[in-house]
């Protein structure tokens, strides 16, 4: 009788010190070892190691029964940051050895085994991830710091995470996992679309769900996982409501952690030929969700709209029949390989994605650490959106945000902007990023005498300067941090994907409906913005180019400006819904105040981002002009028109609508994307 139990873990530390670690080991650890034998079950075993490329392979075997065989199989699978170990312990008895009737008891002992063995890892290598006598030295207020907060493994996914984004940096990007073929392998399940990712795509699929198609959803770790805390404003959450995803009685009482009554935009000035300016945005950021309990929202609604899960499956490769226009998604679940086919693929495998990394390389980066404390004083009602409290340090200019939570937990950030690769003004690493947070922290926050670390959040935030809307590759959708674009608060954001979200289910659903899949059309449904194409030169001026105080002296600049022009204009602008008429006020505002900007914007762009400033302006106006002609085309004309074409308008609209640019009357808008075709089922 075969009995197995599976376990997925993820291991703070880089694959390779894994391998090396446990492969040195003699045994599976299951048991009390004697001379070359180990003793597990009540059974003396022999073991034979059988190890290959990120695989460790352990078979066992006993002398006396040799029916008797188990294997345990450990996975190593690289996440950037950390290793994901994928466990499973095969164990094959004789069916004399058992009934039937017990093999689920059976089963739930072998798991109970297996999370032992998984935990006695974790003891012994806590003995390993002391820091080094060099790490020691050279980041004394972090691994103070870290062990305070229990939480010295992270160094090692920390280090292992430096590296990796460094090698990115440099264009060593991986291969990608995508082709063309006329002879698809034949799939062991056929949906209407698959997700890979379940963060912010199991939202998205919910809806998709809703409408009628067979979706699944498969992460590499469980689906619905959240790794940080979402802020957001009413206005957002007023369209995810619209969609029909949540009631607002489920988010008051499930979701919503705490309500701002302002947030503030404030930058240093002490040496600065400015005068010190505020910006006060009380509806921007003025939620704070538990991104944990809205995935699992979101995850309970997905489950009853008839949606499939798979948990620990890693994405593989995608095989796409441009003449039949179907796909197959070859993934890895339990160990096993599996071949989903669909009419779709929906990457929602945020900003890392294979897919997008060795196709849309990125020009931008925004190293970010922090930790969630308590013991700061400060303003529980208040929301720091981008504070600075320096000038340079570094040649960096660091930027902090603060954003309080429950039962007086405050979470910080510290970030800066650069470039990368060659243009890079600073090598990037997260942990000097944290050896810096812990002793400048001070300077932003007044700690308590009891003031307490709880645990650390980082991450690098790539930006991909998109001047145009993305190419996908045929039959894929990138969706969320996959084709983030760059705003002025981050290079990404849940803000924008919930702006866009009815926007982007909508067309999807058209598409589908309307067989309207070549590639040029699936480059439609994104939650791309013309105005927010701007944006790259806002960070570039974020980068210091000249004197220590220049950064905040400009960011001082664009704060007077939008004091003057207004509070609508500025929370437009901070919310990716800027009008070409606001940027327009704004470089001419910014020109009157400060004459000298024409100066400084050649001194940062230099003639040739110089150019492709002025050519963004020329193709945002473009955009700006069909969007004002665009809207006034009749109803009746716009009914009439080819399906493509109609597609392309409706795609055009969505836009519009999600920038807030409609001016149009209700029957274009019903038009547009009112309408609910009705979808027909995959296979």
């Amino acid at each position: 009788m075969h009995v197995y139990a599976h376990i997925d873990i993820e291991w703070s530390a880089a694959p390779a010190l894994i391998y090396a670690t446990l492969a040195a080991r003699q045994g599976w650890l299951l048991g009390a070892g004697i001379a070359d034998r180990w003793l597990w079950a009540d059974q003396t075993w022999q073991i034979t190691p059988n190890h290959s490329s990120q695989r460790l392979h352990w078979h066992a075997q006993t002398s006396v029964q040799p029916n008797l065989k188990a294997d345990l199989v450990l996975e190593l699978l690289d996440s950037v940051s950390s290793t994901h170990v994928r466990a499973t312990l095969h164990v094959e008895w004789p069916k004399t050895a058992f009934k039937l009737w017990r093999y689920w008891q059976r089963r739930r002992w072998l798991h109970n085994e297996l999370t032992n063995v998984l935990q006695h890892w974790r003891e012994a290598w806590s003995t390993q991830t002391s820091p080094s006598d060099q790490l020691v030295q050279s980041h004394p207020r972090t691994c103070q710091a870290f062990h305070a907060m229990n939480a010295l493994d992270q160094l090692q996914r920390i280090q292992a995470l430096d590296q990796r984004w460094q090698q990115f940096e440099h264009g060593q990007l991986p291969n990608l996992p995508y082709s063309q073929t006329d002879q698809l392998p034949n799939a062991d399940l056929a949906v209407d679309l698959v997700y890979a990712g379940g963060g912010l795509g199991l939202i998205h699929a919910t809806l998709m769900a809703r409408k009628g198609l067979n979706v699944l959803v498969f992460d590499r770790h469980q689906v619905g996982c959240a790794h940080r805390e979402w802020n957001i404003s009413q206005a957002e959450l007023e369209r995810l409501v619209a969609t029909g995803f949540i009631s607002w009685e489920a988010l008051e009482h499930q979701i919503i952690m705490a309500r701002y009554r302002d947030g503030l935009v404030r930058f240093h000035a002490a040496g600065s030929a400015v005068a010190p300016a505020e910006l006060h945005l009380p509806e921007v950021l003025d939620i704070a969700l538990d991104a944990g309990a809205l995935l699992d929202y979101a995850r309970q609604q997905f489950l009853a709209a008839g949606g499939i899960i798979w948990d620990n499956t890693s994405f593989e490769q995608v095989y796409h029949d441009p003449q039949q226009q179907q796909t197959v998604v070859a993934v890895r679940k339990a160990d096993q390989p599996q071949l989903i086919a669909a009419r779709l693929l929906i990457d929602a495998m945020g900003a890392t994605s294979p897919l997008t990394l060795a196709s849309q390389p990125f020009a931008g980066i925004c190293p970010t650490v922090g930790t969630v404390l308590t013991g700061a004083e400060h303003d529980q009602s208040l929301g720091d959106i981008l504070i600075s409290v320096a000038d340079t340090q570094a040649d960096r200019q660091l930027i902090w945000e603060g954003f309080p939570g429950r039962e007086h937990e405050l979470t910080v950030y510290v970030f800066y902007y650069d470039q990368v690769g060659a243009k890079a003004k600073y090598r990037h690493s997260l942990l000097d990023l944290f050896e810096d947070y812990f002793e400048l922290l001070p300077s932003y926050k007044q700690l308590q005498a009891n003031a307490q670390h709880l645990r650390p959040v980082f991450g690098y935030i790539p930006a991909r300067h998109a001047l145009s809307k993305p190419k996908p590759l045929a039959g894929v959708v990138a969706l969320g941090d996959a084709s983030a674009q760059q705003s002025p608060l981050t290079f990404c954001g849940f803000g924008s994907f919930v702006r866009n979200l009815s926007r982007t289910t909508n067309l999807l659903e058209q598409a589908l409906e309307q067989t309207l899949l070549a590639p040029q059309q699936l480059s439609l449904i994104s939650a791309y913005q013309s105005n927010v194409s701007m944006n790259w030169v806002f960070s570039r001026f974020m980068t210091p180019w000249g004197r220590p105080q220049d950064v905040n002296e400009l960011q001082n600049v664009f704060a007077h400006v939008l004091n003057r022009l207004g509070y609508d204009l500025a929370r437009r602008f901070f919310q990716d819904q800027m009008t070409w008429q606001d940027y327009n006020r704004v470089v001419l505002g910014t020109l009157a105040y400060y004459p000298k900007i024409m100066q400084v914007a050649w001194q940062v762009l230099g003639w040739r981002d110089w150019l492709r400033w002025i050519g963004d302006w020329l193709r945002f106006s473009r955009a700006a002009l069909i969007a004002q002609f665009g809207q006034q085309l009749p109803a009746w004309l716009v009914g009439r028109l080819p399906k493509p074409w109609l597609f392309q308008y409706n795609a055009a609209y969505a836009e519009w609508q999600a920038m807030g640019w409609l001016k149009s009357s209700p029957e274009h808008q019903s038009q547009a994307l009112g309408s609910q075709p009705s979808i027909k089922q995959f296979g």
